[in-house]
């Protein structure tokens, strides 16, 4: 081969007189050593020829001292410099030796993953954003609406048929509905003030859609009368909270449960309160009962009645006063202590001076709580 010619391919100009490759793509020059451009011209003099490892060594290396090692090195250090530019310059045919490539860089599918990485980050950092604001949303838009001039059912509840059912008009009435869930309020009205109050959760079968009966059922239950307690929340900048709820199941009508309710809101600073809440359960499939305290901050906008809650992973105990009989049968257990969201929200709607129905989000049911000093 004519040494002092210049071979010119579809990706680059090698000069061998000059020992440089020029990259037609963007005007680089690549400086090579004497064995590299003996290298190159030898495999694109015959750009279809496959060189062995042999061969190549007995026409570019005239020292037989050196090892034939070193051409696999020199096409390793070739390929490198021209990898930053995506050409092959070099092909290896397995079992036989090595031809000129001369060719852009193809993707392979490992490579594709690699540049799919950042929009991979990229996709997660996008997700994690739109979780956090989920988390962080703040409360849903709700509102209670009249259906009567004693029935209530919240906005953003499912639609419950009341068609058929009988409300006395000495109650108060509250129902709410989310998924498979479905709360029921009520309370005695007397000189129109709440006398006590009566709280279920029902775990419904999300096959049957008429409820008419247990409905009517539930608020048959009669309420006994009370005396009025006098609101002292704004004077010592305190307020206790509590309430109890019945929790029967559709599915399993031998299950049973008692919850009990109990939020002491103490004002720190305007509008913001330290929270202790303590929620004592006893339910079927376990022999006892159990408490969970915990000690949440809690923001709470006294215009528009919504506590935020603001949970910490570290903010919950548990004392327990027995043991799980029969793990089946426990539904609120479960729940009860599942990871919590960073923020939960209580929406409360006065009824009157003593009594509130709250919404409680995360647990996605409401239930009247009264206030005690």
């Amino acid at each position: 081969m004519n040494k002092k010619e210049i071979i010119e391919t579809t990706n680059m100009t090698i000069d061998y007189e000059s020992l440089t490759v020029l990259i037609k793509t963007n005007g680089d020059e690549i400086k090579l050593s004497l064995n590299e451009a003996n290298l190159l011209f030898l495999l694109y003099s015959n750009p279809n020829k496959i060189y062995t490892k042999d061969d190549v060594y007995q026409e570019c290396w005239q020292d037989t001292s050196v090892s034939n090692s070193v051409v696999t090195q020199t096409i390793s250090l070739l390929r490198k410099k021209f990898l930053k530019y995506d050409i092959v310059v070099i092909d290896t045919i397995k079992q036989k030796g090595y031809k000129s490539g001369d060719r852009l860089k193809t993707v392979t599918q490992k490579s594709r993953y690699y540049l799919l990485l950042p929009l991979l980050f990229f996709s997660v950092a996008v997700l994690f954003i739109i979780y956090y604001k989920k988390e962080s949303r703040g409360p849903v838009e709700q509102s209670l609406i009249p259906l009567q001039t004693n029935v209530y059912m919240l906005s953003t509840s499912e639609h419950i048929d009341l068609n058929g059912i009988e409300f006395n008009p000495d109650y108060l009435y509250f129902f709410n509905k989310e998924k498979k869930y479905l709360s029921i309020s009520t309370c005695l009205v007397v000189d129109d003030i709440c006398n006590n109050s009566f709280n279920t959760f029902i775990m419904l079968d999300s096959e049957n859609k008429n409820y008419t009966n247990i409905i009517s059922d539930v608020i048959s239950v009669k309420i006994k009368k009370r005396k009025r307690l006098i609101n002292n929340s704004d004077t010592y900048g305190f307020f206790n909270l509590q309430s109890n709820i019945s929790v029967s199941s559709i599915k399993e009508e031998s299950y049973q449960a008692k919850v009990s309710y109990s939020f002491y809101f103490k004002e720190t600073s305007h509008e913001k309160y330290n929270v202790n809440r303590s929620i004592n359960i006893s339910e079927s499939g376990y022999n006892g009962n159990y408490t969970n305290y915990s000690d949440v901050t809690v923001n709470f906008n006294k215009s528009s009645l919504i506590a935020e809650f603001v949970n910490s992973d570290d903010q919950d105990s548990l004392i327990q006063n027995g043991y799980i009989q029969e793990t089946a049968k426990l539904k609120i257990f479960p729940l009860r202590f599942k990871k919590l969201k960073k923020y939960n929200y209580m929406h409360f709607y006065i009824i009157d001076d003593t009594y509130s129905l709250a919404y409680n989000e995360n647990e996605g049911f409401s239930f009247i709580v009264n206030e005690n000093y």
